[in-house]
């Protein structure tokens, strides 16, 4: 297990990427968007200041 904090950008936009490990996210501030795609399935979810989310392992998954 590891912890880590990046400082992303205003404008920040990510390419897509995939890891065999979950991650769990917490956002400090600012908002933003992100995509899951796993196979054909596609999910999208908006985020904001003080919200947790995880993505599970074998998920493509771009930040904005």
């Amino acid at each position: 297990m590891a912890s880590f904090i990046p400082r992303l950008s205003a404008g920040f936009d990510d390419e897509a990427w995939s890891q065999t490990d979950g991650a769990v996210f917490s956002v400090l501030e600012g908002s933003g968007t992100g995509t899951l795609r796993r196979n054909e399935a596609v999910w999208s979810f908006e985020f904001d200041p003080r919200d947790h989310f995880e993505i599970q392992s074998c998920h493509t998954a771009p930040l904005h």
